[in-house]
């Protein structure tokens, strides 16, 4: 019987020292990425086409990923500026109270993408 309780403290033990080392690392994880984050004086961690104060959000960087991947195949320079115009706009609006809502740029990509195709087919 003494066992069994001893096992149950020791795993129940390991279960919280678990659980506060996964969140410890969150928490570093967290840190590090807020520390890397371009400052006005540091280096910029995303590409020099789009502005600071919608790129230094990460939850950004999915659209300026899928945009940067799209702007590839367009040649006219003036198309670019309009869509990099565009993604710009729709990040800004994405913005509240400093902070970037994740699922306002989750929309945005489907509306970015749409914006783009209808441009390449123009162009095209």
């Amino acid at each position: 019987m003494r066992s069994i309780l001893v096992i149950l403290l020791i795993s129940t033990l390991a279960l919280v020292q678990a659980r506060n080392l996964s969140g410890s690392r969150e928490d570093y994880l967290e840190d590090y990425q807020d520390s890397r984050r371009t400052t006005r004086y540091g280096p910029h961690l995303h590409s020099s086409i789009w502005p600071c104060d919608v790129a230094d959000h990460r939850e950004a960087y999915p659209l300026l990923h899928k945009v940067e991947k799209q702007l590839k195949r367009i040649e006219s320079l003036e198309i670019r500026n309009q869509i990099q115009d565009h993604v710009v706009d729709q990040l800004r609006q994405c913005i509240s109270a400093g902070k970037m809502d994740r699922h306002c740029v989750g929309r945005s990509i489907g509306l970015t993408m749409a914006f783009i195709n209808h441009q390449w087919r123009n162009q095209n």
